[in-house]
């Protein structure tokens, strides 16, 4: 066997793995990836004595290293990817933005429960607020109102160390699961560029990837009538790319905004519903925490908890312990966000 027939075989075992990766076969995958790394170390050997030698057998340890991975690690194919703790609270225990609760529950819950989502423009809104504004917190609320099977994918956590060719063969195959079932939600947490290859190539950012395999999977969405609904978080909007944002994809960006004045009294009669406060202190808590994100709340009721004293003295005093977020950045990548979506003529809350 020649030379150039053992580059194609190799070739073809590397494809052929790729593909049973993708169809999550982690035993055909690893011993296709198996045959491309002898036949890689088989090339280095007919080549010894030059530089292709060395190519070819750094390539062989490479294949040899990824078809351990299929086994050992199972990488994404066998990654939680499609759990998500059931949601046990709906929008009556989510504190803060009715109008927006009020506006998803006639355009998105009750199409959904009379299954016809599929005739909205598109099935996808996008929701972006501050770091710690309740973002994630708000959209399992909204699931357990859809009681919807979901597929939760974190880029950072699902997407690392995998070739560009794993993640859109696996891709596939949920978008295919996703479609037999029926009900199916896809919750992506900070849709920015992703390297899955570690390498600043737009071409290979698995991010876009995700989406165009989406707007892809719309057209088959409404042709079988479909409840398929994408939802995506984001904390930087002005990091998303232009294929994220594109015509055809979003039907609703919504901001969230940092707590207002009776929102953050909710949270903090909440988080603090087990001791008694006289209004003065409740009152003076409202007050010195305008500007915290819904996290921060959480974290000074938590801090005042175990004060072994509570009154106004202590409060004082460990309120000036937490610094209120710096949003200046922020609302000047909402602001150019913004700006960059009106021309969709896109639908805000």
């Amino acid at each position: 066997m020649d030379n150039y027939q053992i580059k194609l075989d190799m070739l073809k075992c590397y494809s052929v793995a790729i593909e049973a990766f993708g169809n999550q076969d982690n035993q055909k995958a690893y011993d296709e990836m198996l045959k491309a790394s002898k036949l890689a170390s088989t090339l280095a050997k007919a080549y010894k004595g030059n530089n292709d030698a060395i190519e070819y057998q750094q390539l062989a340890d490479y294949y040899l290293k990824k078809a351990n991975s299929y086994i050992k690690d199972k990488k994404i194919a066998e990654n939680d990817f499609s759990s998500l703790d059931n949601p046990t609270q709906g929008f009556v225990d989510f504190i803060g933005l009715d109008n927006i609760k009020e506006y998803l529950t006639e355009t998105v819950i009750k199409p959904w429960q009379s299954h016809t989502l599929y005739r909205r423009n598109k099935n996808a809104i996008l929701i972006y607020g501050p770091y710690g504004s309740g973002k994630t917190r708000f959209v399992h609320s909204l699931l357990k109102e859809l009681h919807a099977k979901t597929y939760h994918i974190q880029p950072f956590k699902h997407f690392a160390a995998n070739d560009f060719p794993d993640v859109e063969y696996y891709l596939k195959s949920i978008f295919k699961e996703a479609e037999k079932q029926d009900n199916a939600v896809f919750f992506i947490e900070s849709p920015v560029p992703f390297f899955s290859n570690g390498a600043d190539d737009l071409t290979k950012d698995t991010t876009s990837l995700f989406f165009r395999l989406f707007k892809n999977e719309l057209r088959r969405i409404k042709r079988k009538k479909l409840n398929i609904l994408l939802i995506a978080t984001t904390s930087v909007p002005d990091k998303l790319s232009k294929s994220v944002l594109g015509p055809k994809l979003f039907s609703d960006f919504i901001r969230v905004h940092l707590p207002n004045k009776e929102i953050r009294r909710g949270l903090i009669e909440k988080y603090l519903k087990d001791i008694s406060l006289d209004d003065q202190i409740l009152d003076r808590l409202v007050l010195d925490t305008r500007g915290f994100v819904n996290t921060d709340i959480s974290r000074l009721c938590k801090t005042i908890l175990d004060l072994e004293e509570i009154s106004n003295e202590t409060i004082k005093t460990t309120i000036k312990e937490f610094k209120p977020l710096n949003t200046e950045a922020y609302e000047n990548s909402v602001h150019a966000f913004e700006e960059r979506i009106r021309e969709f003529e896109i639908i805000n809350k």
